[in-house]
């Protein structure tokens, strides 16, 4: 789109990479511009502590800078690059804050099985990985320390107050085979982890194969004991 007859370019909403940025304002210098092309970029700011649109503004002019001196892009920013941000009364803005059980209700698929792989690396897994999006086996976290591991399904959901059934149960047990495979010399038990409840099938289910149930108040205590980082989670999802 030509928009050579505008001169004002004003970016209410900012893009979180400068070259998409820089993009959409040189539709006004198309070739038929004779005037000067003003660019705006209005930024929320605060006296007393670093505002997400002055952090984001300073991140863009970095990355903009960078692009000048490199052959390739600078790509995207990402939620890690907010780190610092700051809160009002001083401190970050979340980086040093702890995730909380009502968040953990509230991560979805892929944020939930990174959290289950912090956590339970936390708990002392040091191998600790998530498997493949496709052929995973029936596995989304394995966990390895020296010779014993884990092997953890996961299930999350948004909805308050759901019980989920033992599908996650079917899914560790139908994957254990082939880990163990891969894993020669590691003794794996069976997790199925849910940030919700497990209904009564899914318990009895988890007696008869040999699976470790795991609810949100399991998770919780786990959490209590080792707590996770918000910037941890969004650092490990990038």
């Amino acid at each position: 789109m030509n928009i050579q007859a505008a001169n004002h370019v004003i970016h209410f909403t900012r893009t979180w990479n400068p070259a998409k940025e820089d993009q959409a304002t040189d539709r006004a210098y198309r070739i038929g511009q004779s005037r000067d092309v003003h660019v705006y970029y209005p930024v929320v700011v605060a006296k007393d502590f670093l505002t997400f649109d002055a952090k984001l503004d300073a991140l863009l002019e970095w990355k903009r800078g960078l692009s000048t001196d490199m052959l390739n892009g600078t790509g995207e920013l990402t939620p890690a690059d907010f780190g610092d941000l700051g809160a009002p009364g001083g401190g970050s803005a979340f980086g040093d804050e702890f995730i909380t059980r009502t968040e953990v209700e509230a991560l979805d698929a892929d944020a939930f099985e990174a959290f289950c792989a912090i956590l339970w690396s936390k708990h002392g897994y040091r191998n600790t990985r998530r498997t493949p999006r496709t052929g995973d086996g029936g596995v989304d976290v394995v966990a390895i320390s020296g010779t014993e591991g884990v092997l953890i399904q996961c299930k999350s959901s948004s909805v308050e107050g759901k019980d989920l059934g033992w599908e996650a149960v079917k899914d560790v047990v139908a994957g254990a085979a082939g880990y163990a495979a891969q894993y020669p010399g590691v003794k794996f038990s069976r997790v199925a982890v849910t940030n919700r409840r497990f209904n009564e099938t899914a318990r009895a289910q988890a007696v008869v194969n040999d699976v470790e149930l795991v609810d949100c108040s399991g998770l919780i205590k786990r959490l209590e004991k080792c707590p996770v980082k918000k910037m941890e989670l969004i650092s490990y999802l990038e």
